[in-house]
């Protein structure tokens, strides 16, 4: 396994109270590899254009692109079982996530946090959850769902370029898709992957309608209330959560959030469940590394083949998981280049070490011509494909 990598501390930086904006395009050093670039020569995977959302020839709907089977799968005929994803979408061409290239049926459908949307809603950036099956020797997938991290108003931001969202720190990835300037009150879609220690690495920033607020996180006891990172919480049902990571819903009023949905995060603490019972392998982007610096976002039994490692550091990562009756999850293969996460997630992706040139300049922040706008949070769990 090609690794090429530059580890860089992933360590949560709080963010300085001020009342600057963050309306720039330079580099943002939160972490020195782009992990967000396609990279998958010999694909039809391609970094989109404008503020990084699919158009309509973009769906790709029999497309060109590589065989897509699993290395173990020799026999032409073989049809490679489905696969789960959750991971972060780095170009189109089909929809192209987790080193995979995956076609989009015709009868596709698309939600964002719970609710029904259209396709051309589908960005760069987005972390989106899906079901790939096999048509022949390429996989489709009928659904997206798009998941935001957080939506709700910028508090500050800091000189790092780091920023408060809702209470949350928020640090923005190398090459991370910002069509919104940052300033303190303005409403924000976060998408991205949760760090361990709290917080989002960001992929995407969109602004977002003023209203409804949407929270993940870990629900912590807070005097004889609760808080998610800095901001306090409150409703019925919270005492059933507390300690875990929890998806909430609500109203911001008086400094906190008055929940009107709390429900446990399943994508972060039970993955296959997201999925389905039907489903028994997975492709999942965490933020992952190695004990005791490193941590894993769930539990998983760890069966990787010699000589392949989790990374030292936490670090953006696909983890290829299989489900097993007597061990739970198995975390067969781990990959932190682009054009190897497609061997994470079951199949055979190109060669290259995935550290090529990012989007619009490398380490820099994308910047749409657009403005991308999310709505507000869907009345039910949302998350699933």
């Amino acid at each position: 396994m090609r690794r090429g990598l530059a580890l860089t501390s992933m360590a949560v930086l709080l963010a300085a109270c001020t009342g600057q904006s963050l309306d720039r395009a330079g580099p943002v050093d939160q972490l020195g590899r782009n992990w967000l670039s396609p990279a998958m020569p010999g694909t039809a995977c391609r970094v989109p254009g404008g503020d990084g959302r699919m158009q309509l020839a973009e769906r790709g709907i029999g497309g060109t692109g590589p065989i897509t089977k699993p290395p173990d799968k020799p026999d032409p005929d073989s049809v490679p079982p489905p696969i789960g994803v959750a991971a972060v979408i780095t170009g189109f061409g089909s929809v192209c996530l987790a080193g995979l290239e995956v076609d989009l049926a015709p009868s596709l459908t698309v939600t964002s946090d719970g609710v029904a949307t259209e396709a051309s809603a589908l960005a760069a950036g987005d972390r989106a959850l899906l079901i790939a099956t096999w048509t022949g020797q390429r996989p489709q997938t009928a659904k997206v769902a798009i998941r935001h991290e957080i939506i709700g108003p910028v508090d500050s931001v800091a000189d790092d370029g780091s920023i408060v969202v809702a209470g949350q720190t928020v640090r923005i990835a190398a090459g991370a898709w910002m069509p919104v300037a940052l300033a303190p009150g303005r409403w924000v879609a976060v998408s991205g992957l949760p760090q361990p220690d709290g917080g989002v690495l960001a992929s995407r920033i969109d602004a977002a309608a003023t209203g409804t607020a949407l929270l993940h996180g870990q629900l912590q006891r807070q005097g004889r209330g609760y808080r998610i990172g800095t901001l306090p919480v409150m409703g019925a049902g919270l005492a059933a959560l507390s300690g875990q990571r929890v998806r909430l819903i609500g109203l911001l009023v008086d400094g906190g959030l008055e929940v009107t949905q709390a429900t446990p995060d399943l994508l972060q603490t039970n993955p296959a469940s997201v999925f389905g019972a039907g489903i028994n392998h997975y492709a999942i982007q965490a933020l992952v590394g190695a004990a005791p610096r490193g941590a894993m976002p769930f539990a998983v039994h760890m069966a990787l083949p010699p000589g392949v490692a989790l990374p030292s550091v936490n670090e953006p990562a696909v983890l290829g998981l299989v489900r097993s009756a007597a061990t739970g999850l198995v975390a067969t293969s781990v990959s932190v280049s682009p054009a190897e996460m497609g061997k994470a997630a079951g199949a055979a992706g190109p060669s290259g070490d995935g550290n090529g040139p990012g989007p619009s300049g490398g380490a820099g922040v994308n910047r749409g011509e657009g403005g991308g706008h999310a709505g507000g949070p869907g009345g039910g769990p949302g998350g699933g494909p």
